[in-house]
């Protein structure tokens, strides 16, 4: 995602969605609105986006500690723990939760339908029934969309490019990611049109990743495809290197 873009989705939030508690940096100077994000992975991860966006913050001229205050609330991979932080947040009265990705933005939407939700990694919204429409959301969630109608279908026709004559693929898929689901019903679609035998295998915490690889060899894969998901965001390094390994 490009910076210039995660600066307009903020600055397009507060405009629209959050239109409440951004105004109360001219209405309120004394109290401060409190903003938290809440992340499905680890801080250092996620740290080029929190910085974007404290960053884009200040271009519009809001200050971290004078104009609002940042908070950050870490699921460490472990998604199972977003509903409760998220209900947390509500709790505590936050003025507007910033999910990292769509799994903490499906439990912030669960825990809240009135406190102003901004992600920039955002799942099938429609479909999930947060917004009306991409271009009339309503609702209290806003952000940007991480996939299209069609990009699973575009990612299996480029592991054919990059392997030619490929006619096993492994797939990898967190059942726990919402959007996960839908993207693995579109490539299976996909492989049946072209005529490839595609290999699923879920996994949702990162001691179910250990057999994944040898399993996939096993099945004499010539590629891997891992839908995007926290999870796998976080294991990135381990998933490399077993892919490696095997």
């Amino acid at each position: 995602m490009r910076r210039r873009e995660f600066v307009t989705l903020v600055g397009g939030a507060a405009a629209a969605s959050c239109a409440g508690p951004f105004a109360a940096f001219a209405q309120a100077p004394a109290k401060r609105p409190r903003i938290v994000y809440l992340g499905a992975s680890l801080p250092g991860p996620a740290a080029k986006t929190t910085a974007a966006f404290i960053e884009g913050m200040g271009a519009l001229g809001y200050t971290e500690g004078h104009d609002f205050t940042m908070e950050y609330r870490w699921a460490e991979g472990h998604v199972e723990r977003l509903p409760a932080l998220a209900q947390e947040l509500v709790r505590r009265g936050t003025d507007v939760i910033l999910p990292g990705n769509g799994q903490a933005a499906v439990a912030a939407r669960d825990a809240t339908k009135a406190i102003p939700i901004v992600c920039p990694l955002l799942e099938d919204p429609v479909d999930l029934g947060w917004i009306k429409s991409d271009a009339r959301p309503g609702g209290n969630v806003t952000g940007l969309l991480s996939s299209l109608p069609g990009l699973p279908a575009k990612q299996l026709e480029l592991a054919r490019d990059l392997i030619p004559g490929a006619a096993n693929i492994g797939l990898l898929v967190n059942p726990a990611t919402i959007a996960n689901l839908n993207q693995r019903q579109e490539m299976e679609t996909a492989a049946a049109t072209m005529g490839v035998r595609l290999i699923p295998i879920e996994t949702r915490t990162p001691e179910q990743l250990d057999p994944v690889f040898p399993t996939l060899a096993r099945e004499r894969v010539d590629a891997v495809i891992v839908l995007r998901a926290g999870l796998f965001f976080v294991q990135r390094r381990t998933i490399a290197a077993a892919a490696l390994a095997a």
